[in-house]
C-alpha cells in the first residue's frame, strides 16, 4: 500500500512541476516568419511555435486571420503543446 501511495505522490509532483506543457503562453511576438512565431513572454525568456495555415486557428482583434497577419510587436496568447510545437490556436489583441 506505501508503494502505491508513494507513486501516487510522485505523480502530483510531476503534474504542479511543469504547468506550462499544454498552456497558452502570452507575451509580444518577436518574429513570425514562414511558419515560425517567436514570442517574447513577461519574463523575457522566448517561446517559439510553428504555425499550420490549415491547423492552427488565428483570430486577430476577435478577427479570423492567418499567419501572413502575423507581425512583430503583436501582443498575443500562443496554445502549443510545448516549445517549437505546432500552436492550435494563436489569438492576438
Amino acid at each position: 500500500m506505501k508503494i502505491c501511495h508513494w507513486f501516487a505522490v510522485v505523480g502530483i509532483a510531476v503534474l504542479t512541476a511543469a504547468p506550462a506543457l499544454g498552456q497558452a503562453q502570452s507575451g509580444t511576438i518577436e518574429s513570425a516568419e514562414g511558419n515560425t512565431v517567436v514570442i517574447k513572454l513577461a519574463d523575457g525568456k522566448q517561446f517559439k511555435a510553428s504555425v499550420s495555415n490549415s491547423r492552427t486557428t488565428i483570430t486577430i482583434k476577435g478577427q479570423k486571420g492567418d499567419r501572413a497577419a502575423l507581425k512583430a510587436g503583436m501582443a498575443c496568447s500562443v496554445d502549443a503543446p510545448s516549445d517549437g510545437g505546432e500552436a492550435k490556436t494563436i489569438t492576438c489583441n
